[in-house]
């Protein structure tokens, strides 16, 4: 289930970015599955997964700037 969502983003992405940058979804498969988690396994999320997932999504934007 979280990798059908981080494989959705990625074809999405290679349609509107190009492969190169549309490899950075492919870090998002942890919160997906986090996220899958809670409804699916009744697991609740924690103050770690918030920390996680901004330590993961600050990465993806900083690896997804444009160098100058």
């Amino acid at each position: 289930m979280p990798s059908l969502g981080a494989y959705f983003c990625f074809d999405r992405l290679v349609a509107l970015a190009g492969p190169s940058r549309a490899s950075m979804s492919l870090y998002l498969i942890p919160l997906f599955a986090t996220l899958a988690a809670w409804p699916l396994l009744g697991e609740a999320p924690h103050l770690y997964h918030a920390a996680g997932f901004g330590v993961i999504l600050a990465g993806v934007a900083v690896s997804s700037m444009r160098r100058r």
